[in-house]
C-alpha cells in the first residue's frame, strides 16, 4: 500500500497589484498586467472627456437659441473633442486594443 505525502502548497503572497503601493510604482512600473490596466484607464478616460464635450456639443445644438453656451467655448468644445476624439481612438485605442488584452493574462 502507498501512502501520499501531504505537501501544503502555497500561494505567493505578492503579486503584480501589490508589489508596491502608489502611483510613482505604477506609473514607473515594468509589469505587462499593470501597463494593461494603465491603458486601459487612459483609455476609459479620454473617452468620457470626448463625451462629456460631444454630449455638450449637442445640448447647445439642440436649443434654439444656442444659449447653453458661447460661441468661444462651443468652438474650444468642438476642438477637444475632435483632438480628443483622434488622440483616442488612434493612439490608445486602435493601437493597442490587442495588447492590452493579451498582456492583460
Amino acid at each position: 500500500m502507498t501512502t501520499m505525502s501531504s505537501k501544503t502548497l502555497t500561494m505567493p503572497t505578492k503579486n503584480y497589484l501589490n508589489t508596491e503601493y502608489g502611483l510613482k510604482s505604477w506609473l514607473l512600473t515594468q509589469d505587462h498586467k499593470r501597463i494593461a490596466i494603465l491603458y486601459l484607464l487612459a483609455t476609459t478616460f479620454f473617452f468620457l472627456i470626448g463625451g462629456v464635450a460631444a454630449g455638450l456639443i449637442r445640448l447647445e445644438l439642440i436649443t434654439p437659441a444656442g444659449d447653453l453656451v458661447s460661441a468661444d467655448t462651443y468652438n474650444k468644445l468642438f476642438s477637444i473633442h475632435g483632438i480628443i476624439t483622434v488622440f483616442s481612438s488612434w493612439c490608445l485605442w486602435h493601437q493597442r486594443y490587442w495588447e492590452i488584452f493579451s498582456s492583460h493574462s
